[in-house]
């Protein structure tokens, strides 16, 4: 009853609690999309704006739980129902089911149970935020972090092995998983609005670049992109039949400044090139001529830098196009 007092856009609603012949019934809104479960099912993995727009409203819904002393005990894809367009709503509060270990009976699914709770220590909003950081990295990697067979291989696994692989999750996203997974409970966020705040810096993180080349190149069909790793990569076709490759990073999102960056593959960094690499620098008419490595290889690329809150969509697009087509080359 108390959790049917939540009023939330990312609660589901129930509408009538009751019992018929013998039976209790909850009559709850009618959700057309299935689990999250299916989502991540149909998906495979969630592109990293979906996941972290999903994972942060889901814990906006927490938050109201949490404020309400309700603690789901539970959090689940499975427990999660999404609605045509996607928004999700958590389901089955108080509907956990009780598990046997060796320290006793506990309740929830083992998967998305915080440490502590395998040794009957109450759960609390912190445990709530674990599963939630479970529920994120199945979004992101298509599978949950612990897969052991067994409870006491599982407990183990979550008690004492390192921390699951983050590779391929981008650097801030990969942060967000790590504090709402620690295995300590006081190492994360405390409940559903720290864990939020935390979200809403990451989604802002990864929206900020995803979005900037969305309405800078829509409708640009010369100019394709995508994420390769922790970054961006733009090609264009060029009519000499070259293709041209233009990255685009932005600094971790707890920088103080963060900063976007944009560079354009030049060469291999051969060291027979320094000295006139170093020339080059003082006539290009943008940017600077740099070493980074590209794909495993030292490369001579051609980088600008400008704190992301001033960089708009026309800068971005003007900065991009002048990489693809006047790539600068140690001749």
């Amino acid at each position: 009853k108390a959790a049917a007092g939540l009023v939330h856009p990312n609660i589901i609603t129930v509408h009538a609690i009751g019992d018929a012949e013998d039976h209790y019934f909850l009559e709850m809104e009618y959700l057309s999309g299935g689990s999250l479960t299916r989502w991540i099912a149909r998906e495979r993995t969630l592109n990293p704006v979906a996941a972290t727009t999903i994972a942060l409203r889901i814990a906006e819904g927490l938050a109201v739980a949490h404020d309400a002393g309700i603690v789901h005990r539970d959090l689940k894809p499975d427990n999660v129902m999404m609605s045509h367009d996607g928004v999700p709503k958590i389901a089955d509060f108080g509907l956990a089911k009780t598990v046997e270990t060796k320290a006793g009976p506990v309740v929830g699914t083992p998967r998305y149970m915080a440490p502590e709770l395998f040794f009957s220590e109450e759960a609390c909003p912190a445990t709530d935020v674990y599963a939630l950081g479970v529920s994120y990295y199945q979004m992101l990697s298509g599978r949950v972090p612990y897969d052991a067979t067994t409870i006491s291989d599982l407990i183990e696994q979550v008690t004492h092995e390192p921390s699951p692989d983050l590779t391929g999750i981008l650097p801030g996203l990969a942060d967000c998983v790590r504090s709402m997974m620690a295995r300590h409970r006081e190492d994360r966020p405390s409940d559903g609005t720290e864990a939020a705040a935390l979200l809403a810096n990451a989604l802002r993180a990864v929206r900020d670049v995803d979005s900037l080349l969305h309405d800078a190149f829509s409708d640009a069909q010369h100019i394709e992109w995508h994420r390769d790793g922790d970054r961006w990569r733009l090609s264009l076709q060029l009519p000499s039949g070259r293709s041209q490759a233009v990255f685009v990073e932005r600094t971790p999102s707890d920088a103080d400044q963060p900063l976007l960056i944009i560079y354009s593959l030049c060469a291999p960094a051969e060291p027979g090139f320094y000295e006139h690499a170093l020339r080059l620098n003082a006539a290009v008419p943008h940017g600077a001529l740099a070493i980074r490595d590209v794909e495993g290889q030292p490369s001579f690329v051609m980088v600008d830098t400008y704190p992301l809150a001033t960089v708009d969509i026309e800068g971005v697009r003007r900065l991009s196009l002048i990489h693809i087509s006047e790539p600068t080359r140690p001749e």
